[in-house]
């Protein structure tokens, strides 16, 4: 059975320091040797206390989304079907961050399978394209989109 968000929360509580952050894990990510940052002085951000719901994102109504808007959906765009856009976003620590998003209003969950297996097969086109890229060795993909709604998405760099 799932660990409900309550006792998820109460859980997480118990390793909080005096600031109520957690600590770094000692074996994590900031002590690999690729991490770009050095790990003394990094910490999190303190653990605000649970919400009982989760706040709409930015664009959540398909009538206030990205999608929507003409002025900013066309922004950056490197490519486009009837069902996808490729941008280009604003400059970055990174050589490159491309951001794939569907036209129709979409989040990551709701893809229909058709639009789902379709974005598997333009990350790897992307994917390929973006190591063939000189100095590129890598194409990293990720999920983003907390911070607003119809983010079902691949930014890869």
């Amino acid at each position: 059975m799932p660990e409900t968000a309550a006792d998820y929360d109460a859980r997480l509580r118990t390793h909080l320091d005096a600031d109520g952050r957690l600590p770094l894990p000692e074996d994590g990510i900031p002590y690999w040797d690729i991490f770009p940052f050095e790990a003394a002085g990094l910490r999190l951000k303190a653990i605000e206390p649970a919400l009982e719901r989760e706040p709409d994102r930015f664009g959540e109504d398909p009538a206030t989304c990205r999608c929507a808007d003409p002025d900013t959906a066309d922004e950056g765009i490197v490519w486009e079907n009837d069902r996808w856009r490729l941008s280009a976003e604003g400059p970055s620590g990174a050589p490159l961050v491309l951001v794939l998003v569907p036209k129709e209003h979409y989040d990551l969950a709701t893809l229909p399978d058709e639009l789902s297996s379709e974005m598997g097969r333009l990350m790897t086109a992307i994917a390929s394209a973006v190591e063939a890229l000189p100095s590129v060795a890598r194409c990293h993909v990720s999920r983003w989109g907390d911070g607003g709604a119809h983010r079902a998405d691949a930014p890869v760099s």
